[in-house]
This record gives C-alpha cells, structure tokens and sequence, in this order.
C-alpha cells in the first residue's frame, strides 16, 4: 500500500518539477548570501585572491606541525619586508599568493591567529573544566542540578585538544544556511496535503472504509509520510554540502568540532558534526510531516488542506522568535545555534543538553501528531 501512496501522490512529474525548481531557487539564494555575505564579491572581483587563499590553506591548514609554523613565518616575513618597501601596489604578482604583499600579509596573520587560538584551546578548556570540577565540589550536597550540570560541564571539556587547522567559512556557512529547510517544509506541504483531503474529495475514503483496511491504509499514509520527509530532507541537505563544498571547499573532516565553536557541547569530529545536523533537520520536518498529514486529515479539499499547511509553516517559522530553543521544533533547522553554545534543560533535575531535549520533544511531538491522526482515521 505504501507503493500505491507513493504513486498516487508522489511520484508525479509535477512533484518533480517542484523538486527541480527549489534546488535550483535554493542554489540562486546560496549563492547570493555568499556573494554578498561570505566573501564571494571580494574574490570574484580579485580571482588571484580567492585563488590564493586556497593555497594557503592548502599548504597550512590541516595538522598543526613545527614545519608549517617555521613556513607561515617565513612567509609573513617576507610579506611584511616586501609591503615595506613597496607599499600597496596595482598590479598583482606571481610572487604572493594573493597576489599582493598586503594581501599576503592579511591572509597569512589570520592564519597564524588560527594555529594560536587552536594550541591554547587546550589550555583553556582544561581551565574551564577545573573550574566546574570546582563548582561540582562546592555544590555537592547542597544543589544536586547544580552539581551535575558541573560535572558534565567537566566531564565534556576536559582533555579536549585542537591539533589543527581549519577554514571554517564552509562549515560556518553550513550549519547557519537554513532557507533549504523553508522550501523543504513546502515540498512536504505540497506532497502530503492531499494525502487524506485528496481521498476525502473524491470520495475514496467511504471505498476504504467498506473494504475493511482503514487501518492498514493509515499506516501506509503515516509511513509514506515519514518516508517522503526523509527523501526530501536529504536531497536538500545533500544540496546544501554539495553548494557549499563548490564554493567554499570543505577539509578536515576528522578535526573536532570545537575547532570551529570553542564552546561546542559536543565532542565530535565535523563528519560527526554534519550527520548530527542531518539528524536534527530531518526530526524537524518529520514533525512538519506529521502536522501536513494531520492537518489533511481534518481536511475535505486538497487546496484548503495545502493553505492550512502552508500557514501552519509560516507560523513555526514566526515562533523560532518566540518560544524556547528546547521546545521549538524548528529551531533544531539552526544547528549553529545548538552547536555554538553549551546550554542545558533541567529535566527532572538532570541536566540535559537543549539539542538532545528538542530532539527528544520534537520526536515526541510528531508521535503525538501522528497518533492523533490513526485515531481520527480509525473513527
């Protein structure tokens, strides 16, 4: 029954139309953003430049190594000696990898920054960790919350260590790049509001009640649903790399997460880091799924079933201003946000982290959504 779902209101060229015009409106705003927000003005307009930074990065991002700081050194001497001399000039030079000694200079000074906030993290989260081992002792026996939220301050920061070198505007832009979410949400309306609207306006819900298989029916809906937000969420989520790995380069897969957030709540590598992202988009559009598919329910047209979803949309993107990050469903879409900050939910007095808390509340209010819907089906 699931592959007749599918057929009847899936797999229709006009869903794939849609399809195929939304990669192509999420590519246009992607590359807008980068264009006039990620630097991409600035190296279309100086090829040599972009290409440069490229270079560098190549040469001395990755592992941190005594060879490549002596390097970074010797080239910044040279810039600065060379800037000396012959100040700004027009035109570019095979010499520098920008082209330009200020350019080099510039470049090369925030990479040595990098490779100096990534050996003194090390220091620094081990301090953070004393301090809430500290704060653990003083609070035991007194303010159990307390005391367990510092132990999982210390328990995750400590040992922590950046042994490398990352260019972290892809990843940045990445995990911030949330408008593929917003045409994801409207695939998933437009795919599944006809799912029991559809049936009720021609008439085939009374066929299905008198066959006997209204059960088995709305399990296949509810599966096609859940399938259906999968498919979606990962074709854009797959997009989005593919964009941003174009445009920007992605490396160092296996670099911590930290070595981009400083106060990450997480310990794993950015590969880690990426499947956590999709993760969290697709708990986000399975609850977006679940409510299409309960609105439809309620529904005896498709068009009112598709406005209602629409709407129902709009205002969850209103209320990410408005409701708590680990009671937001589609606040989970902004995995910059979660995995900037080291933020916790008190749950039954265990410290929690708000990503696992809206995860766990998002999931569970789609199984809500979702009984909701058997049980108006099954009445």
């Amino acid at each position: 029954m699931i592959l007749y779902e599918l057929k009847k209101y899936i797999l229709k060229p006009s869903v794939f139309v849609c399809l195929i015009i939304f990669a192509v409106v999420n590519f246009v705003k992607f590359f807008e953003l980068y264009y006039n927000f990620g630097g991409g003005r600035g190296q279309l307009a100086d090829n040599s430049a972009g290409a440069g930074v490229i270079e560098l990065y190549e040469k001395y991002g990755g592992t941190i190594t005594d060879e490549k700081i002596a390097g970074l050194k010797a080239d910044l001497d040279f810039a600065e000696k060379s800037f000396a001399e012959n100040g700004i000039t027009e035109e570019a030079s095979d010499k520098f990898y920008t082209g330009y000694a200020y350019g080099d200079k510039n470049m090369i000074s925030a990479i040595i920054k990098k490779y100096q906030s990534a050996i003194l993290y090390e220091n620094t989260a081990n301090e953070l960790s004393q301090k809430a081992d500290d704060n653990a002792r003083f609070f035991a026996g007194k303010n159990d919350y307390e005391q367990r939220k510092n132990e999982l301050i210390r328990d995750t920061f400590g040992g922590r260590y950046i042994g490398q070198c990352v260019r972290s505007n892809g990843w940045e832009t990445l995990f911030d790049f949330k408008f593929s979410a917003i045409l994801t949400m409207l695939l998933i309306a437009l795919m599944l509001s006809p799912i029991f609207a559809g049936e009720r306006a021609d008439g085939f819900d009374r066929l299905i009640i008198s066959s006997g298989k209204r059960g088995a029916a709305i399990r296949s809906k509810l599966l096609t649903a859940g399938i259906v937000a999968f498919t979606v969420t990962l074709i854009f989520f797959i997009l989005d790399v593919s964009y941003t790995f174009t445009v920007y380069g992605l490396s160092c897969f296996d670099a911590p997460l930290y070595a981009i957030y400083p106060n990450a709540p997480l310990n794993v590598t950015l590969l880690g880091a990426l499947a956590t992202a999709f993760i969290m988009r697709l708990a986000a559009m399975l609850f977006m799924a679940a409510c299409v598919v309960l609105i439809s329910s309620f529904c005896k047209n498709t068009g009112a079933a598709l406005i209602i979803s629409v709407l129902f949309g709009a205002a969850l993107v209103v209320l990410t201003e408005l409701l708590p990050s680990a009671f937001n469903p589609l606040e989970l879409v902004y995995s910059s946000e979660f995995f900037s900050n080291f933020d916790t939910v008190d749950l039954f007095g265990l410290p929690c982290l708000q990503l696992f808390a809206s995860i766990g509340f998002t999931l569970l209010l789609t199984l809500a959504a979702g009984a909701v819907t058997a049980i108006r089906g099954l009445r």
